[in-house]
């Protein structure tokens, strides 16, 4: 009796212990259900059925990161932040859910600790966690509260609570951001403790509206999109940047320039419009070659992806969708297109046909500013409409963080590459040949690629 009493009881803890801390109420019914099942028995037969390793409440344990449960938009940012090793294991899963108070706490002195590398011994107790991430926000300043010495450590976080404490983690790290007023048509919703904080976000680049210029302040926050925010926060401080990463081998791609399409001769400028034909057949040539078409997705495995060649079209037309799209899907191939986000319409390309590119797989959209205007004789201002709102344009249409810039006319200098850098992951110039990656992603390379241009000569850039 004894034996059996502790093979039962052996047989609970081992159910108990393999189910997740996550799941809630459906979990507690099955332990009492295994309780029930097991305990209140009459324990003088012999009819007790000891569970297996194969009873539906012993899942199997999740893999972190697991990256099934992110956005493909949001993968590059993801694994980026992993690599920084920013992201605490409890939020290497589940994405897409909202994150709450405590959570955001947590990535915020994960960043802290490894930007300064400094470890937080200050705490401020709250009456209702022990969370010592929490507890560390609080001994900085970043976070105090919802009154009564409370925290609400598992309420989900607000966007205008996200900003405020980004704002505050920013004056902790010792780079405050500049204020500036909140241009969201939605100001009024924002609460007044907030509204300086929104607006130094958004001048920043760290955080964006969610469309129709609308901030949504009471709108819940995503892992994805906190870690995503981080990463915004980490571009705004060129010493965060310099975290130490393993640095992928540095590799040779090639880049290739085209713009938009015509097989007739369109007249004017008429050496940006590649005959249908021509594309076609560099497209046939790259793919019964072995080359692999990659985006800015795999920038950071480019060294482990055989002979990888990234195609780019700059500012935006209807004959990318009309014309090229379709050479697209014959081929599989994936290509980066840097929209100028004026041309939209004007143009002849809507954002319906961007949401069905972008929503095919093949096409990442990356920026090309508002109004492809000659960047470095802009005042600081218009730089960073240009940069910023293009970008965030982009991000409202396709639901995708763009990560990537192409200077409009190939032209910028220091000062552009230094704001760039508070809103992008990489600048792409015009022209200079094949690319390495061991140089600056803001100076970027690539082939331009002109009307009447020969397979032969397209082969040999090829190198």
């Amino acid at each position: 009796m004894k034996k059996e009493i502790l093979s039962v009881t052996l047989a609970l803890y081992i159910a108990i212990m393999l189910v997740p801390t996550t799941v809630a109420a459906d979990t507690a019914n099955t332990i009492e259900n295994v309780y029930e099942n097991y305990f209140c028995q009459d324990l003088d037969t012999n009819s007790i059925d000891v569970p297996t390793e194969t009873e539906a409440y012993e899942p199997a344990p999740t893999q972190f990161p697991d990256l099934s449960t992110a956005s493909q938009w949001a993968l590059v940012d993801i694994n980026r932040a992993l690599d920084l090793g920013i992201v605490p294991l409890h939020l290497q899963s589940q994405f897409t859910q909202p994150i709450t108070r405590a959570e955001f706490a947590a990535l915020a002195a994960a960043l802290y600790e490894a930007a300064t590398n400094r470890e937080i011994t200050e705490l401020m107790k709250f009456y209702d966690t022990e969370d010592i991430s929490v507890q560390k926000m609080g001994g900085l300043g970043v976070v105090t509260g919802v009154g009564a010495g409370n925290f609400a450590p598992d309420d989900p976080l607000t966007r205008e609570q996200a900003a405020v404490m980004l704002s505050r983690l920013a004056d902790a790290i010792g780079q405050p951001l500049p204020q500036y007023p909140s241009l969201f048509a939605d100001n009024i919703r924002i609460s007044s403790w907030a509204v300086t904080a929104v607006g130094q976000v958004q001048a920043a680049g760290i955080m964006g509206g969610i469309g129709n210029n609308s901030f949504a302040p009471r709108g819940s926050y995503t892992r994805e999109q906190s870690i995503i925010t981080m990463l915004r926060l980490i571009r705004h401080d060129a010493r965060i940047e310099m975290l130490p990463v393993q640095p992928a081998p540095p590799v040779n791609i090639p880049i290739f320039m085209y713009h938009t399409s015509s097989e007739h001769n369109p007249g004017p400028l008429s050496s940006l419009y590649v005959r249908p034909s021509e594309f076609e057949r560099q497209i046939r040539h790259l793919y019964e070659n072995g080359f692999t078409f990659v985006t800015f997705d795999d920038w950071h495995n480019l060294h482990n992806i055989e002979r990888p060649v990234m195609i780019t079209f700059d500012d935006g037309y209807g004959a990318n969708y009309t014309e090229i799209f379709p050479i697209l899907q014959r081929y599989n191939a994936r290509i980066v297109l840097f929209l100028t986000t004026s041309n939209l319409y004007s143009s002849g390309l809507t954002t319906d046909m961007v949401r069905r590119m972008h929503d095919s797989g093949l096409v990442q959209f990356e920026a090309h500013s508002i109004t492809h205007r000659n960047l470095p004789s802009l005042g600081d201002a218009a730089l960073t409409r240009e940069l910023r709102d293009a970008r965030d344009m982009i991000e409202a249409i396709t639901g995708r963080s763009v990560v990537a810039v192409a200077w409009p006319a190939g032209v910028a200098d220091a000062r552009v590459r230094e704001f760039a850098r508070r809103y992008y992951q990489f600048g792409i110039n015009a022209a200079g040949g094949m690319h390495n990656t061991g140089i600056d992603n803001f100076q970027i390379r690539r082939f331009r690629v002109s009307r009447g241009t020969t397979l032969n000569q397209f082969v040999n850039m090829l190198g």
